[in-house]
């Protein structure tokens, strides 16, 4: 499956989606193909499709494929069949709903689903897909909810941690400070100032460059991201639910709690998250079998533990899960302490969901769930509920002719944050410090 993805399998998927859509929008005299063998190559591509999203690397494979336009060939393919079968719908709501904002957690998905989601907004094909409630039920408003809320995380981790800067030109030399930059889509280690530098460069040697950077990440998995932006996301669901969170931790009504400094923060970045309270002793108990019984792997358990003991005696300890695509060992997963100076928990009234919220958008926000996966946690409104609801409250689509107001919500959104250094600032710590950030311990 990977060579097929790699020789470009997902390009052809997708053109063949708007194949199919532009032939079943034709007089049925002047069609290609039959109905029933049009929707069979749309029922094959859809399966494929979920397929490749979910094999290793499939953050990747799914950065590709919206790059592609599948957003905009799955609206044209429902405006353009009669009906969908149920097994069909399935896969949809799945790839849509499910599979797709699993991974806006990682930033190379976010940046593509969205630049393809603007332009849905701005072609009116996103319509398509909001009407569609018979085929995708809520699937296209949970994948835009989830894209809101992380883009609203990634531009103030841009403003804050400015990632790519000191970018220049892989051919030229020119600095970002004096033209916009590129990444070159196949290996993305190298930038470009220009189509003509990307071609001059490709020319030069950047091909074959280029294929052997994309093998060796590909095999061994040095493109998963292991920059701050993971523990950002997962710093900020943390805070967020630390009003049911904290009921693990011992306190005056709650003495046989877990004491905050003996305590061990899970997340893992699944849709709702899960957020888990140990404390150390326990974990460092589960490890240390599973290094002996075969069951977690001796290395993972000797670098968790190697970890608990490097952070002795610091503030509490922290762990980020997010998955990776193929079987659930391929997760990101590392360890880091929380920053000394973060401010745990935003002030205000904690909400229970489904007894005090009455906000669409929290509704629509699922809360974060504990690790039985049965139990809702408590939250407070954070900076990116707020900011969330203030666009769905008050962006207004621009009038014809337009050209300076936001396009669509997300532009919206992302020129508010950019203008609001509190977003982040709870964090507490530099931006930019001189370590590597958080320490990976499996990929």
């Amino acid at each position: 499956m990977d060579k097929l993805l790699k020789d470009g399998l997902l390009s052809i998927i997708v053109q063949l989606l708007f194949f199919v859509s532009e032939d079943l929008g034709k007089a049925p005299s002047r069609r290609s193909l039959l109905e029933d063998n049009a929707y069979s190559i749309f029922a094959l591509c859809i399966r494929i499709v979920q397929r490749s999203i979910l094999i290793r690397n499939g953050p990747l494979w799914t950065s590709r494929l919206l790059n592609h336009g599948f957003l905009s060939a799955i609206a044209r393919i429902l405006s353009s069949v009669r009906s969908v079968e149920d097994v069909d719908k399935r896969f949809l709501r799945a790839i849509i709903g499910v599979n797709i904002p699993l991974y806006f957690c990682h930033r190379v998905v976010l940046s593509s689903a969205t630049k393809a989601t603007k332009d849905v907004t701005i072609s009116g094909e996103s319509k398509i897909l909001e009407s569609s409630s018979i085929v995708l039920q809520d699937s296209w408003t949970i994948f835009t909810e989830v894209l809101l809320e992380r883009i609203v995380l990634n531009t103030a981790f841009e403003r804050e941690f400015s990632p790519d800067s000191g970018r220049k030109c892989e051919n030229c030399g020119k600095a970002e400070q004096e033209v916009s930059m590129f990444k070159c889509a196949a290996c993305t280690s190298v930038y470009y100032c220009s189509k003509k530098c990307q071609t001059i460069s490709w020319k030069n040697g950047h091909r074959e460059k280029c294929k052997k950077t994309e093998e060796v990440k590909s095999v061994t998995g040095v493109g998963r991201p292991t920059d701050k932006f993971l523990y950002v996301v997962a710093l900020a669901e943390l805070r967020r639910h630390f009003p049911g969170v904290s009921k693990r931790i011992a306190s005056t009504e709650n003495p046989s709690g877990i004491p905050y400094d003996e305590a061990f923060f899970t997340v893992c970045l699944s849709n709702p998250p899960t957020i888990k309270v140990r404390s150390i002793k326990e974990v460092q108990r589960v490890d240390q079998r599973q290094k002996y019984d075969g069951q977690g792997g001796a290395t993972i358990a000797e670098d968790v533990m190697a970890m608990l003991r490097h952070t002795s005696g610091l503030p509490c300890r922290f762990e980020v899960l997010s998955y990776w695509g193929g079987n659930a060992s391929s997760a990101v997963q590392f360890i880091d302490i929380l920053p000394p100076n973060m401010q745990l928990s935003p002030s205000g009234e904690a909400y229970v969901v489904d007894v005090q919220v009455q906000e669409a958008h929290l509704k629509r926000r699922k809360p974060a769930v504990d690790e039985q996966g049965k139990k809702k946690l408590e939250f407070l409104l954070d900076e990116v509920d707020r900011h969330v609801m203030d666009a769905r409250e008050h962006f207004v689509p621009p009038a014809p002719g337009d050209g300076t107001s936001p396009k669509t919500i997300y532009d919206y959104v992302e020129a508010k944050v950019a203008a609001d250094p509190k977003v982040l600032s709870w964090l507490g710590i530099d931006p930019n410090p001189d370590n590597d950030g958080p320490k990976e311990i499996s990929s």
